[in-house]
């Protein structure tokens, strides 16, 4: 799939750090590639809303509880529910 979307020139970029589930997110990041029809707002607003979705559900927030096994865990988890949620009020 790469190779094809490669040879028409919709690739956005080489750079395989940016590509990641949060790619995007911050201003300045590019997304590798953007389908025909959608646009980059759209599509960095349902990767949020998918992310979200995922990670704050009960189960997910419970498995994490049980996995803090130091304050260097605990500081993680709660930056990234922290970055969550501001993602919805932004």
């Amino acid at each position: 799939m790469f190779e094809d979307l490669d040879s028409v020139g919709k690739i956005r970029t080489y750079d395989w750090t940016k590509y990641n589930t949060w790619s995007g997110w911050k201003e300045g990041q590019e997304l590798p590639f953007v389908a025909d029809g959608r646009s980059i707002t759209e599509l960095i607003r349902l990767q949020k809303q998918a992310l979200r979705k995922f990670y704050i559900r009960p189960s997910v927030i419970i498995r994490f509880l049980k996995n803090i096994n130091s304050f260097y865990d605990l500081q993680k988890y709660l930056t990234g529910f922290y970055v969550l949620v501001k993602s919805k009020l932004s």
